[in-house]
């Protein structure tokens, strides 16, 4: 009887891991479709929100960007660390400079990493540096 009960308990714990897993995967699959939007949007305003802002570190300025518009965002496969809460990815961004009216393509890696104590993901490679 008593075995029966240990392994009701390691099955829940176990099943807990998973359910934990599975909302941070959901968690990643919601912020970074927002994250594309935004990107999409050329909002360069609330794109500074997808980065966590260390102390003492200013959040990028948007006027930065402000002769650029992103005319299209392709992320590439994801691939997470072995404990879910690392995940690497390429990317490809295709934006206009405006003051110029040339058409670029960037190709970066991005990094997300999941914050435990805030309960969500970050953009730890930062924001697209645009030339």
């Amino acid at each position: 009887m008593r075995f029966w009960i240990v392994g009701l308990l390691l099955a829940a714990l176990a099943g807990c891991a998973t359910w934990e897993a599975d909302a941070r995967k959901n968690d990643f699959d919601k912020v970074t479709r927002a994250y594309a939007k935004t990107l999409e949007w050329s909002d360069f305003e609330n794109l500074a929100g997808f980065i966590e802002v260390k102390e003492g570190v200013p959040p990028p300025a948007p006027t930065v960007y402000k002769d650029i518009k992103v005319t299209a965002y392709q992320p590439g496969r994801a691939n997470g660390s072995a404990d879910g809460k690392i995940v690497r990815r390429s990317a490809k961004i295709s934006y206009l400079l405006l003051e110029r009216m040339s058409e670029r393509t960037l190709s970066l890696q991005e990094e997300w990493v999941y914050s435990e104590p805030l309960k969500r993901w970050f953009l730890q490679s930062g924001l697209p540096v645009f030339r």
